[in-house]
């Protein structure tokens, strides 16, 4: 691989913030005037959140957040409803608030783009955008020329095909302009490919990937769940709690078996497996890599 994985999300929306906001949005006739950070906004702290400051002829200024999500979780309108009350307040300024999910939940999960609220005759409602990442069209990304989201092509509907992610490749490798993409194209691809294909039929280097800032973010955002579910990270039932929940929050509710084969890893093991829950395309991929006896002693992780 060419480039080290040195890019995480932010930085690949400060590339071509227009795009991003034209495409989330659906408008054309804006101007991005400045994507904010942690000084300029306090609570922007989560590496997958983004605020960027828009003027528009037609609707003046205004501010968008986006917060990116691995899959979706209950309380997430009561933060969006918190997030943009607090934009609001600090830049005096409307709020277009979006969130980008990832992965898919379960087959019965209603994904809501409302929060509502209702107590002692009072009520309060926020409506935001969602953009379900595994709905968009990979093919239309590569037809209507949004090389801003090539990186994320993976993840898409039919983004599976390797043609797809071959095209993408080709692409993001004759603009230089794009290079940085490549590593994320890599990173995401992980998600839905085997390590065997990515390695030997696409070139890319995995340990390249697993220790890169990109990788780190990701990991550390799945830790910060942990965190904000009340999760003591350091101790081994913590580290435990939090492998069990960063699993429910890639691939749904976990079986039972599984939890109980939780409970036999040590430490050491529990950091190996939570590196194999983010990179694992499917469930049954992360199944394959958990020991199964005792204290983990059969079946290791290579």
């Amino acid at each position: 691989m060419a480039h080290e994985a040195d890019i995480g999300s932010k930085r690949l929306f400060g590339q071509n913030p227009f795009a991003w906001v034209s495409w989330l949005i659906g408008i054309q006739h804006l101007v991005v005037d400045e994507v904010l950070g942690a000084a300029d906004f306090q609570w922007v702290a989560r590496a997958t959140d983004i605020v960027i400051k828009v003027k528009s002829s037609l609707h003046g200024a205004f501010i968008v957040i986006i917060d990116i999500q691995f899959r979706f979780e209950a309380d997430m309108g009561r933060r969006v409803q918190a997030y943009a009350a607090l934009a609001e307040e600090k830049f005096h300024l409307p709020v277009y608030p979006v969130v980008i999910y990832l992965f898919p939940p379960g087959p019965q999960t209603v994904i809501p783009n409302r929060y509502e609220q209702a107590f002692l005759g009072f009520s309060s409602h926020r409506s935001y955008r969602v953009i379900k990442l595994w709905e968009e069209d990979a093919r239309a990304v590569l037809q209507q020329k949004r090389h801003f989201l090539l990186a994320y092509v993976p993840l898409m509907r039919g983004g599976d095909q390797p043609e797809i992610l071959h095209r993408a490749l080709e692409i993001i490798r004759a603009d230089p302009a794009l290079a940085d993409m490549e590593p994320v194209l890599a990173f995401m691809a992980r998600f839905v490919y085997d390590r065997e294909y990515i390695e030997q039929k696409m070139g890319w280097d995995m340990t390249v990937i697993t220790q890169s800032p990109l990788y780190q973010e990701m990991k550390q955002a799945f830790l910060a769940e942990g965190e904000e579910k009340g999760i003591k990270i350091g101790v081994e039932q913590g580290k435990r709690e939090t492998l069990l929940h960063s699993l429910e929050l890639r691939f749904g509710s976990v079986p039972a078996d599984v939890v109980q084969r939780l409970q036999n890893l040590s430490l050491e093991q529990l950091e190996r497996m939570l590196d194999a829950m983010i990179l694992a395309p499917t469930f049954e991929a992360f199944l394959a890599e958990l020991p199964n006896g005792t204290n983990g002693t059969n079946g290791a992780p290579r």
